[in-house]
């Protein structure tokens, strides 16, 4: 009887343990935004539970090791505090040692750890699986979790490691210690091993198991033959058989001219630009960086001006934008008025070609919608930690090109065409019109790709082209339409309005002359 009693307490215990593992994660809200843990507990192991908002880090420390360690989130709110971000940096060095000689499966590696440790997102992939009252704080902790991955995330996680060598050995291969290796072993070993990873995690792989967690997508990762997405290069040929044909690719590539604009950028570029928020009122860039070259990463609210030098330098090159908050400061308007002095030399000839390009310049730097048509390209880091952006893409429709374009296409500056000396080819077109101007510091305040056409997404909307003028018009600001050697449909519409007013006086004689009935 006591035997069969100890038995049945055991046995008892194990359901009450395994039901209880389940407890919190039942209770727990799984949707973006939202975090399973935040900070360590008190023995400094296990993680405490926490299913609140993610928090921005605050520790400029923390900050720079975060931007180092987890690219993918800086600038965010995240799920990891201090102390978490200091701890998981220690951790992962073990790792680098043996991956770092591929930078595509080094940068995956980090990527799943840093999505377990400091997503944003955490509760839409993770789940606490067994958690303890702290013994001291009474703060629930919890030391093991299980993380949902897509069967072709964990594919493309291990394919682009599992030939990356160290020593002349599989660096997989070591970590999972056994040379035949599978994405599950790995997997496996990766929840197990706390050395390299921060938490204790079962991996499901595959279809999300039920409706409230989302597996986590592939899309973050690269192939190894692929540069990261923080643009370190690919994989060498010898940590990579794909890369070997993939070079060969590469290298017959570069060898062809790219035509036009309206080029996609290659995915790392967009780092940065994935963790911006796109709306009306909304910047991505305000200020001049340290070195007075770039512009300062700002995804906040457009700003009022002060400095009443700067209002009034504003009203005169950008009058669309005067009595408005603004995505530039003192300092840029006056980088712009300097650059535009330049570009004036060969545009003012004809006021609406030369009112459309400021307008153009002006809506990149100052717009306070800036970040409805621009995107950030490439950033890096000051020597104060702060983000700096030093190339954009801009996007456009094809009739605000065209009619920029055919506003300016017919200037003459000493007898030759002022678009064409811009281009270095009297063949320009818009495409190799903005493609010259995107590349040209003297006159543009960015180095910026012009995206032309219909929005590539839900978050850029391409500037339209009513805030254009033909050269045959007045500007917006009411200064003189083109002359007529400037703009050759300024002659059409001065031979239409001679003829009209031939006709009018031709009317209005005989009416004078007809005779008078009685």
């Amino acid at each position: 009887m006591g035997f069969k009693l100890y038995l049945f307490v055991l046995t008892l215990g194990a359901i009450i343990k395994v039901r209880c593992q389940y407890t919190v994660a039942d209770s727990l809200i799984h949707e973006k935004g939202r975090c399973v843990t935040y900070g360590l507990s008190e023995n400094n192991i296990h993680y405490n539970v926490y299913n609140g908002q993610a928090k921005e880090l605050t520790d400029s420390e923390a900050i720079t090791l975060l931007e180092e360690v987890c690219p993918m989130f800086q600038n965010q709110p995240v799920c990891c505090d201090d102390a978490q971000v200091t701890l998981f940096a220690s951790k992962i060095k073990m790792a680098a040692n043996l991956l770092k000689h591929c930078a595509s499966c080094w940068a995956n590696f980090r990527t799943l750890l840093c999505q377990e440790m400091c997503s944003p997102d955490q509760s839409t992939f993770m789940e606490i699986l067994e958690t303890y009252p702290a013994y001291y704080n009474g703060v629930l902790a919890a030391r093991s979790f299980r993380t949902s991955v897509t069967e072709e995330y964990a594919v493309k996680l291990f394919d682009s490691c599992k030939d990356v060598t160290m020593f002349g050995m599989k660096a997989i291969g070591l970590i999972c210690a056994d040379m035949d290796c599978t994405y599950e072993s790995l997997l496996t070993e990766l929840g197990d091993n706390s050395s390299h990873a921060p938490f204790y995690t079962e991996y499901h792989v595959g279809d999300s198991r039920t409706n409230m967690i989302t597996p986590l997508e592939p899309d973050v990762l690269t192939h190894c033959w692929e540069p990261s997405l923080q643009c370190e290069e690919a994989c060498a040929c010898e940590d990579c058989p794909a890369a070997c044909d993939s070079e060969e690719t590469v290298s017959k590539k570069k060898k062809k001219k790219k035509k036009g604009t309206s080029k996609m950028p290659t995915r790392c570029q967009y780092t940065v630009a994935d963790s911006l928020v796109h709306e009306k009122g909304r910047c991505v860039t305000y200020g001049l960086s340290e070195n007075n070259i770039h512009y300062n990463v700002y995804n906040g609210q457009a700003k009022e001006l002060t400095d009443s030098e700067a209002i009034a330098v504003l009203e005169e090159v950008c009058p669309i934008f005067q009595n408005q908050a603004l995505c530039c400061d003192a300092a840029q308007i006056t980088t712009l008025a300097t650059r535009l002095i330049m570009a004036a030399n060969f545009w003012k000839e004809c006021a609406s070609c030369w009112a459309n390009l400021k307008t153009l310049l002006c809506q990149q730097m100052c717009s306070p919608d800036q970040s409805t048509f621009m995107e950030i390209l490439e950033t890096y880091p000051t020597s104060t930690g702060s983000l700096v952006a030093s190339s954009f893409q801009t996007s456009i429709t094809e009739e605000y090109a065209a009619k920029f374009f055919d506003s300016c296409k017919d200037i003459t500056m000493f007898g030759i065409n002022a678009v064409g000396l811009i281009c270095g080819d009297m063949d320009c077109g818009y495409e190799r019109l903005l493609e010259e101007l995107g590349n040209n510091s003297t006159q543009a305040p960015f180095l910026t790709e012009y995206y032309v056409g219909d929005s590539r997404s839900e978050m850029i909307i391409p500037l339209e082209a009513d805030v254009l003028t033909h050269c045959w018009e007045p500007t917006l600001q009411g200064e003189e339409a083109c002359a007529c050697d400037n703009c050759p449909g300024a002659c059409e519409k001065k031979k239409k309005k001679n003829k009209k007013q031939k006709e009018k006086n031709v009317n209005k004689n005989k009416k004078k002359k007809q005779p008078k009935t009685l």
